[in-house]
């Protein structure tokens, strides 16, 4: 029989069987995820699987910047008997990728887990400027925003006038704590800065790890130069005026003065009450100016100075008012044989003005009349004249004003004017004569016995001669036939007479119509010849002051006293008429009457006119008229005759 054990293969059996169970090996475990990770720390840890057979003396876990640390780099150690473990990772540098590894050590040796990386909190700053706010002249505040990171990160500001800065000016919240990884306000606050002056300002953000740098902003302090603007003078007068401006004194108190005179030299320096401005808006500012001379051109500007700089406004004029007298001379008027009146017209130009008449019989003068209106002021033209009397009759005379004022003397254009000269007729009968407006008349009724060509005007010497029904004849008489009548009244003519062709008036001159008459009597009332009080009066002004009576109860016929005052020179007298008699014994009976109470004057100008009958106008001066009456008259009747200039 065979033996059932194989005593050696047992042996060897239970050999390897105890060897196999005595030898042990590393620990088998995993890593476990990487959890509150800073900046320095973060916790790992490890989950033991197999215990490899052996005790595990020791667990943990290693770390460092390269993959599949080992317990020769960083390690952390725990002495639990747990199979889990978590340990803290210490000493870390900020923003760092590291790997860990968990760790199991028995007699065998060192297990480890699988790698596991992670990084470290942390991060250069970020940092953003804003623009600066609350500016003033000397002051601003800085703002901007700082991401520290987790680092505690120190802010400041640079700033200066150029990107080279030179100063700096520490965040109010410097420095950031390491806790924040989000954006953080922070501020700075500047002075004494210089006005109106460009800063360029950054922030600078330092960590443990790095210093940054914001991009450049700039801002400019408020204030600059002074801006200044003359503006018209206003309240210009002789010797005063205000000058005025605007200053705006952008922020910056700026004093301020006025520069004037005759140039852009000026030479005189006045402050206004407004000086000195203040503020950021355009100020009114102007300055009353006194004791200047008349008619001058001034210049002006404003002088505005601040810490900052001057400003010079614009030149402006002005120009005082005043200048030398302006002076016209106006023809003569009223002349006469032997007075005139001179004209002329004086602008004083606002200046007291002495004015007075040169005049003579040459350039020369020789004369002066110093006006009753000296001196004149204003600015206005004031005509001026004069009454010349005593003047040489014909002769020919010049005149001119002088106009003197403070700045000068004007002389105005010389005129000349030539006095009238009495006329005489084809007898050789001298006549005064006197102008009226435009017209020149006899002062004196015509006393002619011949026409201008030398022939006779017929005449009766018959006083009580019928001549109505006569037309051809040209009669003339002296008053009852009394040639004496004559150098005093003139002769009585009949219209026929007036109207002859050969003309009963000297050369050049003619017996008026009646518009003329008319043209005389408008004269006379717009000139003022009339008496005081209402209505026309022109009769008293025209008649003589002689030879008519005190009252018409001298003549013992009705009326009113003429009271005569002969004002314009037209003297007329009451040299009566011849007429016929109507009614009674003496019915058409020729006779002279009414000498001493009434004139009658021709017109050339007739009334009705036919073949069997005329009536003409005539002219009719005496009691009872307040004017020169128009009435109408048989032509056959002897009348007085006045002539015109032609």
């Amino acid at each position: 029989m065979k033996n059932p054990f194989n005593v050696p293969g047992l042996i060897l059996a239970i050999i390897l069987t105890f060897s196999c169970e005595e030898k042990p090996v590393p620990p088998s475990l995993s890593t476990t995820a990487v959890t509150e990770i800073s900046t320095t720390t973060a916790i790992s840890g490890g989950n033991i699987t197999a215990d490899g057979g052996a005790t595990i003396i020791s667990k943990g876990v290693c770390w460092d910047t390269s993959d599949d640390p080992t317990i020769e780099n960083n390690k952390a150690s725990e002495n639990s008997d747990l199979l889990s473990f978590a340990s803290n990772i210490t000493q870390l540098s900020p923003n760092t990728s590291y790997y860990v590894r968990a760790y199991a050590t028995n007699s065998a040796g060192t297990g480890y887990g699988e790698s596991v990386s992670f990084k470290t909190l942390g991060d250069k700053p970020a940092s953003n400027g804003q623009n600066a706010s609350n500016v003033t002249i000397n002051s601003a505040t800085l703002t901007g925003s700082v991401n520290p990171n987790f680092l505690s990160t120190t802010v400041t500001f640079e700033y200066g006038v150029t990107t080279s800065y030179g100063s700096t000016a520490t965040a109010l919240e410097s420095p950031l704590s390491g806790d924040k990884g989000e954006n953080v306000t922070v501020k700075a606050d500047l002075s004494e800065l210089t006005p109106g002056t460009t800063y360029h300002f950054r922030i600078k953000a330092e960590n443990s790890l790095v210093t940054t740098y914001s991009s450049e902003l700039t801002f400019t302090t408020l204030g600059q130069v002074p801006t200044a603007i003359t503006h018209v003078d206003t309240n210009l007068q002789v010797r005063t005026t205000t000058i005025n401006g605007s200053v705006n004194p952008n922020y910056l108190s700026t004093n301020v003065s006025f520069e004037w005179g005759t140039s852009t030299s000026y030479g005189n320096s006045t402050t206004p009450t407004q000086s000195p401005v203040t503020g950021s808006t355009t100020v009114a500012v102007s300055v009353d100016l006194t004791g200047l001379t008349p008619g001058t051109t001034y210049h002006f500007r404003i002088v505005a100075t601040n810490e900052l700089g001057t400003t010079n406004s614009s030149d402006l004029t002005f120009t005082t008012l005043g200048q030398i007298p302006t002076a016209i001379t106006h023809d003569a008027t009223n002349i006469q044989m032997t007075t005139v009146t001179i004209n002329g017209s004086v602008n004083p130009n606002y200046l007291s003005t002495t004015i007075s008449f040169e005049w003579g019989t040459t350039t020369n003068y020789g004369n002066t009349i110093i006006l009753t209106q000296s001196p004149l002021s204003g600015n206005i033209p004031v005509d001026i004249n004069a009454d010349l009397s005593g003047l040489t009759q014909g002769a020919t005379y010049h005149f001119r004003i002088k106009a003197t004022n403070e700045l000068g003397t004007t002389n105005s254009d010389d005129i000349a004017f030539t006095t009238l000269t009495p006329i005489t007729d084809i007898e050789g009968n001298v006549y005064n004569i006197r102008s009226f407006g435009t017209q020149i008349w006899m002062t004196e009724n015509l006393k002619t016995t011949r026409y201008n060509n030398g022939d006779l005007i017929g005449t009766t010497s018959t006083p009580t001669l019928n001549i109505d029904s006569e037309s051809t004849p040209k009669y003339q008489w002296a008053y009852d036939g009394d040639e004496s009548n004559v150098l005093v009244y003139g002769r009585l003519y009949t219209w026929y007479a007036v109207t002859d062709s050969r003309n009963v008036c000297p050369t050049g001159w003619h017996s008026p119509t009646d518009g003329e008459w008319t043209i005389l009597t408008d004269y006379l009332t717009n000139n003022g010849y009339g008496f005081e009080g209402s209505g026309s009066d022109i009769a008293k002004s025209m008649a003589s002051t002689s030879l008519w009576p005190n009252d018409v109860s001298e003549l013992g016929v009705p009326g009113n006293d003429i009271a005569s005052n002969n004002s314009c020179g037209f003297s007329g007298l009451p040299a009566g008429m011849r007429d016929t008699e109507t009614g009674g014994m003496a019915d058409g009976v020729t006779m002279f009457a009414f000498k001493g109470a009434v004139t009658v004057w021709w017109t050339s100008s007739a009334y009705l006119i036919n073949a069997d009958y005329k009536i003409v106008y005539i002219r009719y001066l005496g009691f009872g008229s307040r004017d020169l009456l128009l009435e109408s008259a048989n032509p056959s009747r002897g009348f007085s005759v006045r002539c015109l200039k032609n």
